[in-house]
């Protein structure tokens, strides 16, 4: 499903451009009634994923990238890009899921082109003003996220095991003990229990939004609490089962696909699965063998030995067994200088035969699990939500959830 989008408009009149900057750092869309705050644009970036405004710039210079000329044909950049005046235009922003709904517990959109179409028309209405047509839209970042559901206990094992995640030349980063953060220049991969998530940043703000929203129907105080409460309940529980992974995709990543940044019309869903699928697959190091991976240890030694012969799987599991436990990286270490390529070798081994290091049943203090042994956060994995959402009275507000 898509979640942010950062798209830059083409050229606009000096009119159009001028209103904009005249519009405050921060404006928002309030009920004089109530005092609701329906909606906030705001000029400056964004503080997350989890930040629900909509951010709009005006800017009037653009990079140029110089070229120099190598032989006839044929030509190679010099330098860095550098800022040059130029007609202005507009970059914007934006979670479209949390536009949509809200929040991005479930229900996120599909169809790239149409989830722009439909976000650009929101735009308009709440700044008052006619846009570029939206297939005409430069693309600089998009978010695709997939949603697993799975125990509490079992997320938290997930995150608990990942000590032997390893992204080749990166560096991942933990946040608290229920995230995973790897960034990268082409992509960034995101892992997070979405129901710690969306009670540290979303269950206030939408809490708030819907007492006011009752109270403006004439609910009485008391009536508004008890159905806010069972509302935010259920999606608390709802988020408390849910593992949500994304794959954000950069600029220079769109750059190297498409030869330049494309436009609304070129990008598709297929396009941006894919990429999802093929950077989750590097980070977990499974490969496409077409075989099931294994993480049992009985599983591993028998893979092994029909895969390799009775001598050699008994030196591939004593290394498979230091990577389950210390990690890719130290053991790494421990390989070099000398026996670098060994280390690599014996890493091959272990992909050839399709068998994972990732989320193993072996820890240094033995416990039960109540993670799934062949669990992947992959499309094909069947703890994937694909289902069309519910729109359940106890899960939606009475009016649309406002971003």
């Amino acid at each position: 499903m898509i979640d942010t989008i950062k798209i830059e408009s083409p050229s606009i009149d000096e009119k159009l451009a001028a209103f904009l900057e005249m519009q405050s750092v921060l404006r928002q869309g309030i009920d004089n009634a109530s005092g609701e705050v329906l909606y906030e644009l705001t000029t400056g970036t964004l503080e997350g994923s989890h930040d629900a405004r909509i951010s709009f710039r005006v800017w009037r210079q653009r990079p140029v990238q110089r070229l120099v000329q190598v032989e006839p044909g044929v030509f190679k950049k010099k330098g860095s890009p550098k800022m040059e005046d130029s007609r202005p235009y507009l970059i914007i922003e934006a979670s479209v899921h949390k536009i949509k709904l809200g929040h991005n517990v479930y229900g996120g959109p599909l169809d790239f082109q149409a989830t722009v179409k439909e976000f650009l028309h929101q735009v308009e209405q709440r700044l008052g003003v006619t846009l570029p047509v939206y297939s005409e839209w430069i693309v600089r970042r998009v978010d695709w996220a997939e949603v697993f559901r799975l125990p509490f206990v079992a997320i938290q094992e997930f995150f608990e095991s990942s000590n032997t995640v390893d992204y080749p030349r990166r560096t991942g980063h933990k946040y608290g003990v229920n995230a995973l953060y790897f960034p990268g220049s082409f992509t960034t991969i995101k892992l997070y229990h979405k129901g710690v998530e969306f009670r540290e940043h979303d269950y206030d703000r939408i809490k708030r939004h819907l007492l006011i929203s009752l109270d403006r129907q004439g609910c009485g105080f008391q009536k508004s609490q008890q159905i806010v409460a069972k509302k935010m309940l259920a999606l608390q529980r709802l988020a408390n089962n849910r593992l949500r992974c994304e794959v954000e995709i950069h600029a220079e990543k769109l750059r190297h696909d498409f030869g330049t940044l494309p436009l609304v019309h070129q990008v598709t869903d297929d396009y941006l699965a894919g990429v999802y699928e093929h950077d989750m697959r590097r980070l977990l190091k499974e490969g496409k063998s077409g075989m099931d991976t294994v993480r049992d240890n009985r599983a591993v030694m028998k893979r092994l030995k029909l895969m390799h012969g009775d001598m050699n799987a008994d030196r591939y599991f004593g290394f498979w067994s230091q990577l389950t436990i210390l990690g890719e990286n130290i053991v790494k270490q421990n390989y070099l200088p000398n026996r670098k390529a060994t280390f690599y070798r014996y890493k091959k081994a272990l992909l050839d035969a399709g068998v994972s290091w990732v989320g193993t049943d072996i820890h240094v203090v033995a416990n039960d699990t109540l993670l799934p042994k062949d669990f992947s956060p992959l499309r094909a994995d069947m703890r994937r939500c694909i289902l069309p959402a519910r729109n359940r009275a106890t899960y939606m507000p009475s009016l649309q959830l406002a971003a």
